[in-house]
């Protein structure tokens, strides 16, 4: 379990990533092997930051200063050949302050973001044969609330468009996403 939490007068920021695989740069940084994951990973974000006003003609406008995100695998890499299992729990939860007030439509902040899986390139695709497999039948529960948790929405289960390579999701049932 990972949990991160910024709290802070003015701007907070917090970002948690429960397993994280990176391979920095260019066609050579491939991602390989596997993840299995059995049992629980949770990922928190929770930031409670201030808020600002700003009048645009004869209308205030509130902005948010907390930004959280949250991911439960993190893969980065020009290249990605790796098998991930979950047949256990990926629970990951973004959580932000004010971001109900927000009526500034240039507010930079108020933003939960949580993703359960995400599989991204490093700025350098090698695209080629490599292939990405995930085995889900277990549990991938994403959500993210913009009220400090009062409310939640959905996040992100499993990102792979901007992965460098194909991909293959196989959902083996057994699970909810």
């Amino acid at each position: 379990s990972v949990s991160a939490v910024a709290s802070a007068p003015a701007i907070a920021n917090a970002f948690a990533v429960g397993v994280s695989g990176v391979a920095a740069g260019t066609a050579g940084a491939v991602l390989t092997g596997s993840i299995d994951n059995s049992g629980n990973i949770t990922a928190v974000a929770s930031a409670a930051g201030g808020t600002y006003t700003v009048v645009v003609g004869t209308e205030t406008q509130v902005g948010a200063l907390s930004n959280a995100t949250a991911t439960g695998i993190y893969l980065e890499s020009a290249g990605n050949t790796m098998t991930v299992t979950n047949s256990g729990a990926i629970n990951v939860d973004a959580i932000t302050a004010n971001g109900d007030l927000v009526t500034d439509p240039l507010s930079p902040g108020g933003v939960a973001t949580a993703n359960g899986i995400l599989v991204t390139n490093n700025g350098t695709i090698n695209g080629g044969a490599n292939l990405f497999t995930l085995n889900n039948s277990g549990d991938i529960i994403v959500r993210v609330s913009g009220d400090g948790g009062a409310t939640w929405a959905r996040g992100m289960a499993i990102d792979v468009e901007a992965a460098p390579n194909a991909a293959v999701i196989n959902l083996l049932g057994g699970g909810n996403i």
